[in-house]
């Protein structure tokens, strides 16, 4: 059927909300690991570096992104809740990216070079659903999750730089790869109404196959 993946800043609600469309729409899900999941080598980067960190979390989008390829290939919906690794090379050394890698690491050169592999490379997606946030509801997000990574300086003052450009490589790869691009305004609040936004969305540009039976399966690492 159709694979679906949320594009967004960190921060902006798209675990819950992949979650809760999931449900709505009777699709697998693949979740990113939450803070409390995370290893050592990620949670402390002056030692280990930020590059370290980076090729971790990509082993385990990369594994749920071609898990999902297959069940995708099976007939099944199924819904990532981010795309990181197949957009990242359309907006790294952009402003607002330094907190995760910056081009004065020694490692810059070896992010561009594997990002541009994995552009090309890696599973594509059918729909992109890029969450669009305020400041004012990204801050309120921010400080109701309460990771430690939120609470370093060089995030907080530069993630929300990123935004207009990673929904732009958003746009950029359904134009690519010819797939759909939806976005949605997100508010704080209910997860679920946002769900029925882009369900809706969807439903009105003919974009996903609903099942008649509404079950979902959730998989975490």
């Amino acid at each position: 059927m159709t694979m679906i993946v949320i594009a967004g800043i960190p921060g902006t609600g798209k675990s819950s909300t992949a979650k809760a469309l999931s449900k709505s729409i009777g699709a697998t899900v693949f979740l990113e690991p939450e803070e409390k999941e995370w290893p050592e080598i990620v949670k402390n980067r002056e030692t280990y570096g930020l590059f370290t960190g980076i090729t971790w979390f990509r082993g385990v989008r990369v594994k749920q992104l071609f898990d999902a390829d297959e069940i995708n290939k099976k007939g099944e919906n199924v819904l990532l809740d981010t795309y990181y690794d197949k957009l990242i090379h359309l907006y790294l050394g952009k402003p607002g990216l330094n907190w995760l890698i910056s081009p004065d690491d020694p490692y810059f050169k070896a992010t561009q070079e594997m990002s541009k592999t994995d552009y090309e490379s890696l599973p594509n997606a059918d729909i992109v659903v890029g969450l669009k946030i305020s400041d004012t509801v990204w801050e309120q997000f921010i400080e109701s999750r309460g990771r430690d990574l939120d609470k370093l300086e060089s995030f907080k003052k530069e993630c929300f730089q990123l935004q207009t450009h990673l929904l732009n490589a958003a746009q950029q790869y359904c134009l690519d790869f010819g797939k759909k691009y939806v976005e949605i305004n997100q508010e704080f609040g209910s997860p679920e109404k946002t769900a029925l936004i882009i369900k809706k969305e969807s439903f009105q540009q003919k974009l996903i196959n609903y099942p008649l039976l509404n079950i979902s399966s959730e998989r975490e690492i």
